[in-house]
């Protein structure tokens, strides 16, 4: 076993935005809250079309075959293997010198207590030749949780200020933040799924807007921005977590009787996701952006308008690996037993211990 004080940890996560996987190569120093983390490389792998439309057929229809199931989790982890390949290659490391992958799954389906991050671990051990550490949600719904955000208790060890108030936003498919008072101790540490954010413009385009472009180019519709802040997940108060077909649901009910052009339709949909963030975090708190949705200027304008804006890249940690980072983080919690859930987050009874173990299948 590596030394536990200084280890080097795999962080891969693929996001409801189901474009791929990404990966990165962590180097962990200390334990539990004392943990430090050094992003030391990062590689990133995109879903063949066959796998993304299956993926988004599962999601949409809250259905498939059994086969179309299984393939995905199989599927999944094949691409997941392949960007640990890709890691290894760019940063010379070895299977070796790795202590563990933490890995996130595909997420499928999430109504707590029920949720479905669909991966196929011990094939990523099999493959990879290296201990997985995986199925991080289920600990916390167990114990009465939400099963999300998980990644607060990263955002700590990662953001906190003696001085700044922050609150951490990850825009994904879906938009979460991480509320960190000034000198805050872990038990002051607040989060949770503010509502929708690419999976919005994604559905919307079939694709990506980059950097928000079309948005940029069109005209919100302010009345359905207010009617979809004015339901009652946006209104709700306390431990929520959500997913991309109930906000798609959502969003298409507030839009409905409006004509939009589909770049109107773009604008509305970054505008609501900025409003849900806006309405429900502090206002003197500093905006710490991460995820694909920060690159989209519609959204960011929209912030900086009223809030002081910063990029976690300013902090050293890419916008883009902040979640892999964290579930590298994830992984060292679990090999150190420290529980990893947030009660004030989640919802849940009591902190637990995330995840369960994959040990590889090939010797090193």
């Amino acid at each position: 076993m590596p030394e536990m004080h200084d280890r080097l940890i795999i962080g891969a996560m693929s996001g409801t935005s189901a474009d791929g996987v990404d990966v990165v190569l962590v180097r962990i120093t200390g334990t539990g809250l004392g943990m430090r983390a050094t992003p030391v490389g990062s590689a990133s792998v995109p879903f063949c079309d066959r796998l993304r439309s299956a993926i988004f057929d599962v999601r949409k229809n809250g259905a498939g075959s059994l086969h179309a199931f299984a393939a995905i989790g199989h599927d999944v982890a094949e691409a997941y293997a392949e960007a640990v390949d890709a890691l290894l290659l760019a940063t010379a490391r070895t299977r070796a010198n790795i202590t563990a992958i933490a890995a996130h799954g595909q997420t499928l389906f999430h109504d707590p207590p029920l949720t479905i991050q669909q991966f196929d671990p011990a094939l990523l051990a099999s493959r990879t030749g290296i201990d997985v550490i995986a199925d991080f949600r289920r600990a916390d719904l167990a114990v009465g949780g939400q099963g999300a955000p998980l990644v607060p208790f990263a955002d700590y060890l990662l953001f906190r200020s003696e001085t700044e108030s922050r609150v951490v936003l990850n825009l994904g498919g879906i938009a979460n933040v991480t509320i960190l008072p000034a000198n805050c101790d872990i038990d002051d540490v607040t989060g949770f799924d503010t509502g929708p954010a690419n999976c919005l413009s994604d559905t919307i385009l079939g694709g990506v807007d980059m950097n928000g472009f079309r948005a940029s180019h069109g005209k919100v519709c302010e009345a359905a921005v207010e009617t979809f802040c004015a339901s009652e997940y946006v209104q709700r108060k306390g431990a929520k977590s959500t997913d991309g077909p109930a906000m798609l649901e959502q969003f298409a009910c507030a839009i409905a009787g409006h004509d939009l052009s589909t770049d109107d339709q773009l604008a509305t949909a970054a505008a609501v996701v900025a409003e849900c963030v806006l309405r429900q975090s502090p206002a003197d708190a500093t905006l710490l952006l991460a995820g694909g949705g920060a690159k989209n200027r519609a959204i960011v304008d929209r912030f900086a308008a009223r809030r002081t804006v910063r990029f976690t890249d300013e902090l050293g940690i890419a916008t883009q690996e902040r979640e892999a980072i964290a579930f590298a983080l994830l992984g060292a919690a679990y090999l150190d037993r420290c529980p990893a859930n947030l009660p004030k987050v989640t919802g849940a009874r009591k902190r637990v211990v995330l995840g369960a173990l994959w040990p590889a299948t090939t010797g090193r």
